[in-house]
């Protein structure tokens, strides 16, 4: 028998770098990005119908901007089961669009590209981002990850 996910705690406002985000796992992962040098903009100020996303975040090669929804979700199942949250997203655009979605831990299998193709017939997928098996320890993300963890804890 499998459980519904539920919230059992509040998120703890958490100050990192100068901003107070909504939850530890927001400031965690600002810290991890910052760690991995990648550049974001925490809640950006967007005309969005339904949808005030956690982050935008600028790839590497400076040519897009994507935006960033993190839910403190282990699973891809747990996603889906929370589609009010993926409606909401695609309740702010009029045409095809991806984000990201990022859970509670990039080590875990959690994280996804969410996209919304309106001429397809799959109206919307979740597309992973990594999964935890291709990261090698040359990638260094569990030590980024704990570092992250370790720099907003108890930060309120």
């Amino acid at each position: 028998m499998e459980l519904n996910f539920k919230y059992t705690r509040s998120a703890r406002p958490t100050k990192y770098n100068g901003t107070l985000f909504r939850s530890e796992l927001e400031a965690a992962w600002a810290a991890f990005f910052t760690f991995r040098e990648i550049q974001y903009e925490y809640e950006p100020l967007l005309n969005l119908a339904t949808w005030r996303p956690d982050f935008s975040v600028t790839l590497r090669d400076k040519s897009n901007i994507v935006l960033v929804e993190v839910k403190p979700f282990a699973s891809r199942k747990m996603w889906e089961d929370h589609r009010d949250v993926l409606d909401k997203i695609k309740g702010s655009y009029d045409q095809d669009f991806i984000s990201v979605l990022l859970g509670s831990s990039p080590l875990l299998p959690a994280n996804f590209i969410f996209g919304l193709r309106y001429r397809e017939e799959k109206p919307f997928d979740l597309e992973e981002v990594w999964s935890p098996l291709d990261l090698g320890e040359e990638d260094g993300i569990a030590e980024y990850w704990k570092r992250a963890k370790n720099e907003v804890q108890w930060k309120t």
